[in-house]
């Protein structure tokens, strides 16, 4: 027997699976509603930008309203089952991979914030990766679309005074030169800190300190510190824990790892060991690669305290949590050399 429906009733259905379809597609915010971050509520419509000043969401039966990006706690949205795969393989580790399809979910992607988005994780990727110079390029086209913008912690600085290879450092004195972005100013004078280009470094950082923008001149303010952390003095390192108090969230891994080498330095070691572990627990969504670094340095000064079984402990979670990295491999061989002890 055929059923046969009246056409009243195909309407409606048609209309219900369009209005259904439309709320799985709306986007999510909620979002402290007290100045000092106490309450929250959830909006739901569609996010037209999200800033490092606010989110813009446009609801099906109001005008758009604006969020301050301070007050906004999560964000739900609808991706493409590209960027969901490249999320899965990213939390796997599987940075390469992870890359590969955020760059083709970059590609697909109309919504200019959720560009932004992909581009930050992609820039996570390549710094996990040790590819410094394209995760330079990302971050520089990403501060230029939104010059406050929240993924500010993604910066890909060098905290080590280290040589980098000639490559890099090539692009570093490009970097270094760029006279309409204070960012590639201050990612090139951090690679140079250890070359024949220190005194440039030092003198453009000294610039950025005391003329940049709030987080440019915290970061550059922390890369000074780098010069100083083998000799600065009590008062000094005083000084240097309130500045950190007062920075940034976003910026404060950085100053953190220098702030912990300046402790140990002094002989501060307990204090060094819990400042550098720090970073590794509160950080990694920041800056994973001075996470690691973090975790990697806490267990080094563990050791020298005589706390064996708890570096041992740091350095199997590096390997857990940051497998294939050239912090992992440090961490391998000091687990080696305590197993040989």
């Amino acid at each position: 027997m055929q059923l046969v429906f009246p056409l009243v009733w195909w309407v409606s259905t048609a209309a219900w699976i369009l209005m259904t379809s439309m709320a799985v597609a709306e986007d999510q915010v909620t979002y402290a509603t007290g100045p000092d971050g106490g309450g929250r509520t959830t909006v739901r419509g569609t996010i037209l930008d999200h800033t490092g000043q606010k989110l813009t969401l446009r609801s099906s039966i109001g005008a758009p309203q604006e969020i301050p990006a301070s007050r906004v706690l999560e964000v739900s949205t609808e991706w493409s089952p590209t960027k969901v795969n490249a999320d899965r393989l990213f939390g796997d580790q599987q940075y390469d991979q992870a890359l590969r399809l955020y760059g083709q979910a970059l590609g697909d992607e109309s919504r200019v914030w959720a560009q932004r988005e992909i581009l930050a994780q992609m820039i996570c990727c390549l710094r996990q990766l040790e590819r410094i110079e394209q995760a330079t390029d990302f971050f520089l086209r990403l501060v230029q679309s939104d010059p406050e913008t929240i993924w500010f912690g993604r910066i890909p600085l060098s905290w080590q005074t280290v040589q980098p290879p000639p490559a890099l450092e090539k692009r570093a004195e490009h970097w270094l030169q760029n006279a309409d972005s204070p960012a590639a100013r201050l990612i090139g004078a951090s690679w140079l800190l250890g070359t024949r280009h220190r005194a440039a470094a030092i003198e453009a950082l000294q610039r950025l300190a005391s003329q940049g923008p709030v987080r440019i001149a915290s970061l550059a303010t922390a890369q000074l510190w780098r010069t100083q952390a083998a000799t600065v003095d009590e008062a000094g390192l005083e000084r240097w824990g309130d500045l950190l108090q007062k920075m940034p969230r976003e910026v404060r891994p950085g100053a953190l790892y220098v702030y912990a080498q300046a402790l140990a330095a002094r002989g501060h070691s307990e204090r060094a060991a819990l400042a550098w572990l720090r970073i590794g627990l509160l950080y990694a969504d920041h800056d994973r690669s001075l996470a690691a670094l973090g975790l990697l340095s806490a267990g080094r000064e563990l050791e020298r305290m005589g706390d064996h079984r708890q570096a041992a402990s740091l350095y199997r979670e590096i390997l857990r949590d940051y497998a294939g990295t050239t912090t992992a491999t440090l961490a391998t061989a000091r687990l080696e050399s305590l197993d040989g002890d």
